[in-house]
């Protein structure tokens, strides 16, 4: 017994709980920290002549998205370029989609993780 009455087989537990948690928080602050993440890697296959209003668009549909999967780093945003220019709604459709659920993918893992 360790002198906190605890075995070292439940410090060993104790500790690698801890390490989890934060791995697993750093893994959330990563989806935080980073609300174009997901624009990003999608850009980088945009051809150079892309019209701005379809990266706008992506962009905003991207942290509309993760802030709605609980993302409080990104916040909900759709200009009004939505009602109006089809590139602008397509993009921001199918980016608000995407992250949305890449969060909620990365959101579940934790909870699955943190469980064990």
């Amino acid at each position: 017994m360790a002198e906190s009455g605890h075995s070292q087989t439940e410090i060993c537990c104790i500790y690698m709980k801890y390490i989890l948690s934060i791995t697993l928080i750093i893994m959330n602050i990563s989806c935080a920290s980073d609300p174009y993440g997901a624009y990003d890697e999608y850009r980088n296959t945009l051809p150079e002549n892309t019209p701005l209003a379809y990266k706008q668009g992506y962009t905003d549909g991207c942290n509309s998205g993760e802030s709605d999967a609980g993302n409080f780093m990104s916040t909900f945003k759709r200009s009004d370029a939505y009602l109006k220019d089809d590139l602008y709604t397509q993009a921001w459709d199918k980016s608000y989609e995407y992250c949305k659920e890449r969060c909620e993918r990365d959101r579940e893992f934790e909870r699955i993780m943190m469980s064990h």
